[in-house]
């Protein structure tokens, strides 16, 4: 196994966890796919983030949300959304790409306009993340 060219994928909170891993341990992960990230717990399902993280909303909040890291992006980044999804909200991504962006980090964004929460497991997006995955991670041919 080549440890140095580690990648990793997730969808919601999976999505959420992919984006935090090149943000906080780009060292390890080299490429991250991210499908409809609830990126920041003040967004998302209150019911879902308030089991985990408690309530009153707090300081945690902000500390653990990928809008307030996006400027540490260290690993290649492919964002996912569907402008349709009823269970996270589009914004979650976009307020993102807008941190991004304002950090002057380089990422690839899919927005499927009429996609739902699952979007990015779409045979059109798989291909576009097995692009991605090949661009970020395969060995380097030396001519």
């Amino acid at each position: 196994m080549d440890l140095s060219r580690v990648g990793c994928l997730g969808y919601s909170s999976g999505g959420q966890n992919a984006v935090a891993a090149v943000l906080h341990h780009a060292d390890f992960y080299k490429a991250a796919f991210a499908g409809a990230g609830c990126h920041d717990n003040r967004l998302g399902s209150l019911l879902w983030t308030e089991m985990f993280m408690g309530h009153p909303v707090d300081a945690s909040y902000e500390d653990n949300s990928n809008v307030t890291h996006a400027h540490k992006l260290g690993g290649a980044l492919m964002l996912c959304h569907g402008g349709m999804d009823t269970t996270v909200d589009p914004a979650c991504t976009l307020r993102l790409v807008q941190k991004l962006i304002d950090a002057d980090k380089d990422f690839d964004l899919v927005i499927v306009p009429k996609g739902g929460h699952h979007a990015g497991e779409t045979p059109w997006v798989e291909k576009k993340m097995a692009a991605f995955f090949k661009r970020h991670l395969q060995e380097k041919q030396v001519v």
